[in-house]
């Protein structure tokens, strides 16, 4: 004859409350079974009934414990609350699924871009890594503003803690987060706790707010380069890089250091890093942006003066979408060194692409490597360079070449695609556009006192 499951079961309220004990317990503690007609679970289905541990032996304190829970059961439905709490990392699968998700698939398709949606990529990659990692277990309703406030004080030192195990998986990290990168936290996390609250599965809102926010601190401009540090390092490439007599090569061949000796294959992949890079700092193009270029895209002309420069037509998948490019004269070159390296000239073919022709992913691993080399990699402040940084020491230089007139501001912002506030806010240094002749009234001249 079959066990039954419940052991001195107790009934009350109609059999909506019932107590028992499990067979093979070691300990007669009492559980308890509760039913509340028009229960619900976190995402909206039917909730049967629930089922747990009273935590105690004694049948009237059990009693009190069962009667009291359905009564805060009895409250929620009444209420519309879903029957159970749920953890933290159950309501972002929840939000992110039935909300988020549809919502940026929706727009990445509306923009015809290609891929996977970058914002998709940043969610899962934050979601992940900080916030299931932090707020993950918590019940929803034990979440409260200290809570909180813990979470950008862990936040902050993440980096500084993380194991180097962790650091070298992502090795784009910063060991301070920008201002600008805890306001999109903010912004979502905003988001998943409104959701929350919206669907009445918080009794409140916890105060979501990163300790940046209104202290008067500016987001951080990405560092640049001089015209003495362009200038070396790309002598540097030329000299030494691409033919394999870098730094690193030289401490291998004089046996210090653990890396491999660069072969044929380091040596092209070199040369394209090269071109990419000459090719970010002459064009003022964001660095995803010449990834997807394709030779269909780019055209050479001629200007007023006979010089000839590529006409660039950058695809609507990219960040801001589609715009025309003018480049330096020097980029004429540097894209014929691609087209000779590459051998890959059809119109559909991808300028930066791997010796097999497919498209390349960056190369800002490579990058960041070459900086290190030449301690370039942090400016005087401790500030990381990245391929970014070339296009602020494009702005930077076509303003010192032409001037800081209303005309060259157009003219530099419409063909990097920005703005004139982005420009004077996050890609100028403060100071570099000033024109000393009209401000002092006096020429330029360094004067050793």
């Amino acid at each position: 004859m079959k066990q039954s499951f419940y052991i001195n079961r107790l009934e009350e309220r109609g059999g909506e409350v019932v107590l028992f004990h499990r067979p093979n317990s070691k300990k007669p503690v009492w559980h308890m079974r509760l039913y509340v007609k028009g229960m619900r679970t976190a995402s909206g289905g039917k909730q049967q009934y629930i089922q747990r541990s009273t935590g105690t032996t004694e049948q009237a304190e059990a009693l009190r414990i069962a009667l009291d829970e359905h009564d805060r059961l009895r409250h929620k439905v009444r209420h519309n609350k879903p029957a159970t709490d749920i953890t933290f990392n159950d309501l972002y699968d929840l939000w992110w699924n039935t909300e988020k998700q549809r919502t940026l698939i929706k727009k990445h398709e509306h923009s015809y871009r290609e891929g996977i949606s970058k914002r998709i990529v940043w969610y899962k990659a934050f979601s992940d890594r900080y916030w299931k990692k932090y707020f993950g277990e918590y019940y929803l309703n034990d979440i409260d503003n200290k809570i909180v406030k813990g979470y950008w004080d862990w936040r902050e030192n993440y980096w500084k803690k993380a194991s180097k195990e962790d650091k070298k998986r992502s090795p784009n990290h910063s060991e301070n987060p920008a201002k600008k990168t805890l306001q999109m936290e903010q912004s979502a996390l905003r988001e998943v706790f409104r959701y929350a609250h919206s669907e009445a599965l918080m009794d409140y809102q916890p105060d979501i707010t990163q300790p940046y926010h209104r202290d008067g601190t500016t987001e951080k401009r990405r560092p640049s380069f001089s015209k003495d540090e362009w200038l070396r390092l790309d002598r540097y490439m030329r000299e030494r890089w691409v033919v394999g007599n870098s730094i690193s090569d030289t401490k291998i061949k004089h046996g210090v250091g653990n890396a491999r000796k660069a072969h044929k294959g380091h040596l092209w992949h070199r040369q394209m890093v090269r071109r990419y890079i000459q090719f970010l700092q002459s064009t003022g193009m964001r660095p995803g942006e010449p990834l997807q270029l394709k030779h269909k895209h780019i055209r050479i002309v001629s200007t007023k003066q006979g010089n000839q420069v590529l006409q660039i037509e950058v695809p609507r998948t990219t960040k801001t979408g589609a715009r025309t490019v003018h480049s330096m004269k020097a980029t004429v070159r540097y894209y014929n060194a691609i087209r000779e390296l590459t051998q890959r000239c059809d119109k559909e073919d991808y300028v930066f692409c791997d010796k097999n022709g497919k498209k390349t992913g960056g190369y800002y691993n490579t990058i960041k490597a070459l900086l290190r080399e030449l301690d370039m990699y942090k400016d005087e402040y401790g500030d990381a360079r990245t391929a970014y940084s070339f296009r602020h020491y494009y702005a930077e230089q076509r303003f010192a070449e032409i001037g800081t007139h209303p005309k060259a501001m157009d003219y530099i912002a419409d063909n990097m695609g920005t703005s004139w506030q982005m420009l004077q806010n996050f890609y100028i240094r403060r100071g570099l556009n000033v024109d000393i002749d009209t401000l002092t009234g006096y020429t330029k001249e360094i004067i050793d006192i």
